[in-house]
């Protein structure tokens, strides 16, 4: 199906060839460059209120990534803390555990202290029972007083009397000394043990302590993965907002540069119309102009390049150079560096750069059969026109190139139902070019 090029950018071809013949013109062509600057008044009130919200949402998307920093500066402040415990818990852990091996120690030397006092406790009650057994068999106290009594004189008496009270004193002793022996043991034994019960439930509470620290710590990490995530989101989602900008304020020149140019159209179209009314007024026979005006058309949209070799389609796929599922909202057509791009349509080029995307491109804004297309061309080695040139369909416009976000060579052609607003659903106006492409 053959489409009408608007009258404005037909026009705006024509003048810079002089193939345009001012000898037909109509009112309706005035009519028709009239309807075109209101339609692009229309265009333009668009952009602008599109160009305010995306400014509102690049300006809320910065205030979120200064939170998301505050957050991650927080989280970063509540790692170390934690980080600092940790390592604090860690260091009361091993003192603990040097204190158990120490208390260890104590313990191997209370057992070995055990077993000498055992050996000594063992040897005392032998002596013991030998005491015991011999007052038994000589008659027990009575042998003593005997002793005492059997003295020769009193001198001998006090001897004896001394002898026997250090016998018996000495008896007394080691009854006394076992005793007190053997409760020293016992309660050294359970001082020891105590205290290694103590540190060790001590030691327990610092494992769990460390314990809750790590899982602390676990979480944090967590939340600084996602914080970390949901910034790489955001400075990704800005910076399509940035392009967006771009694109948009491309857009308004475009158009810009065709308003004025049909402006100065009108006026020149009003002028002639009046020339040739007053020529047909002193005309004697009343005759008129036998031709009509112009009818402008042109084709469908043609091959943006020469032979199409489809590498990736329009619509979703997993983006090569990033790995995610993502929409694609053109075609990528294979060609070696340097192959020129034709203009797939008529209109009013803008030249541009997108580092993070694009790279080098043209975007084409045509009127068709009084719908606005747009159709963009990225990944560009070189331009062959500049910002607001008029452009003809089949024109060299730029060449292909590997600017931009690219796996390889290729032009990556999108096309538009209006102004380029993206290419992400649900909001883009992208449709498939292969569709109308003739």
């Amino acid at each position: 199906m053959k489409k009408k090029v608007s009258f404005l950018l037909a026009v705006t071809l024509l003048l810079g060839t002089g193939m345009f013949n001012w000898n037909h013109v109509e009112a309706e062509s005035i009519d028709d460059v009239k309807k075109d600057i209101n339609q692009m008044e229309e265009e333009k009130k668009e952009l602008n209120d599109k160009q305010g919200n995306v400014d509102g949402k690049k300006s809320d998307t910065e205030k979120k990534i200064k939170e998301n920093l505050s957050k991650q500066d927080n989280v970063k402040t509540d790692i170390q803390t934690i980080d600092q415990q940790l390592n604090e818990t860690k260091s009361k852990i091993k003192s603990k555990e040097n204190l158990i091996a120490k208390t260890n120690e104590e313990i191997k030397q209370l057992k070995k202290d055990i077993d000498v006092l055992k050996k000594r406790i063992k040897k005392r009650e032998k002596l013991l029972k030998e005491r015991l057994r011999a007052i038994q068999q000589n008659g027990g106290d009575m042998r003593y007083i005997e002793v005492i009594f059997g003295a020769q004189n009193f001198s001998d008496f006090i001897s004896r009397s001394s002898a026997v009270n250090t016998i018996m004193d000495q008896d007394k002793n080691i009854m006394e000394t076992q005793a007190a022996e053997k409760k020293e043991l016992e309660n050294k034994k359970r001082e020891v043990e105590d205290k290694k019960e103590a540190i060790e439930e001590s030691k327990q509470e610092l494992e769990s302590l460390k314990a809750q620290l790590n899982d602390q710590i676990a979480e944090k990490e967590k939340l600084m993965e996602q914080l970390e995530e949901q910034h790489a989101d955001l400075e990704e989602y800005k910076m399509s907002l940035a392009e967006e900008q771009e694109m948009l304020r491309k857009q308004e020149a475009a158009l810009n540069k065709a308003m004025k140019l049909a402006e100065q159209q009108k006026q020149e179209l009003e002028q002639l119309a009046k020339e040739q009314a007053a020529r047909q007024a002193q005309a004697n026979s009343g005759s008129t102009a036998s031709s009509s005006g112009p009818v402008i058309t042109g084709g469908d949209f043609i091959k943006p390049i020469s032979g199409i070799s489809v590498s990736s389609n329009f619509g979703w796929r997993t983006h090569p150079v990033t790995g995610q599922r993502s929409f694609h909202g053109g075609v990528d057509l294979v060609a070696p560096v340097g192959t020129p791009i034709y203009a797939s349509a008529s209109g009013v080029a803008m030249t541009g750069n997108l580092d993070g995307s694009y790279g080098n491109h043209v975007l084409v804004v045509s009127i068709i059969d009084g719908v606005k297309y747009t159709t963009l061309y990225a990944h560009m080695s070189s331009f062959a026109v500049g910002n607001g040139q008029a452009v003809q369909q089949g024109d060299v416009i730029g060449y292909v190139g590997l600017t931009g976000r690219t796996t390889g060579a290729h032009l990556h052609f999108e096309l538009h139902k209006g102004g380029w607003i993206g290419y992400h659903p649900p909001n883009s106006n992208a449709v498939n070019p292969i569709s109308y492409i003739q």
